[in-house]
């Protein structure tokens, strides 16, 4: 039944426009930050981590038609995910990530490959919101406690999470129909 509601609520959010869906969408952004594990101050931080990665990645010798780099930040770990032919550029930018105020440590999960198209970026689009939606239906989950990411049909778990949480979240995302790999970055409360 939760996963009907979430499944009506997204389709409505996703029709509707204008101030309103402002406000629906900033109703739900406030019930996300309420229900984060993370302090505000965390979720602030992680933001300022990911705006900062992203300007390191927007721009040459990062940004390329021969590289393509995503990235998330959660308590102040950052995971680095994508494609390039050129270990020496992901080597040089691993350095720079940790140098952003608050990095605690990078996750290096960088494939030496050409990049992906646009085609496979919507799979994994795809693939994530339907670990996540996997994710809340399970009543068992403290599913705010674990960031998600897919790249190339692979599904990152990021997050601070008990053994039995992460191995249930691991569980459900391996069951997830499109996934060929599940890839944790846990640490653990217990």
């Amino acid at each position: 039944m939760k996963s009907l509601l979430l499944c009506g609520a997204i389709f409505v959010l996703t029709q509707l426009q204008g101030c309103l869906a402002l406000g629906v969408a900033g109703a739900t952004s406030v019930a996300v930050i309420a229900t984060d594990p993370r302090t505000s101050d965390q979720q602030l931080a992680d933001q300022r981590i990911e705006l900062d990665v992203d300007k390191l990645l927007a721009k040459a010798p990062y940004k390329s038609d021969n590289s393509r780099f995503s990235d998330v930040s959660f308590y102040g770990t950052v995971l680095l995910v994508g494609q390039s032919k050129d270990m020496s550029l992901v080597s040089s930018l691993i350095p720079k990530i940790k140098a952003i105020t608050s990095v605690t440590k990078v996750y290096n999960q960088v494939r030496y490959i050409d990049p992906i198209g646009i085609g496979q970026i919507s799979k994994d689009t795809y693939i994530t919101s339907k670990v996540k939606t996997a994710m809340v239906a399970d009543k068992n989950l403290t599913s705010n406690a674990v960031k998600v990411l897919t790249e190339n049909s692979e599904v990152f778990l990021l997050g601070k999470v008990s053994h039995k949480q992460g191995a249930l979240a691991a569980e459900i995302a391996r069951n997830v129909n499109g996934v060929s790999q599940v890839i944790v970055a846990f640490e653990f409360t217990d």
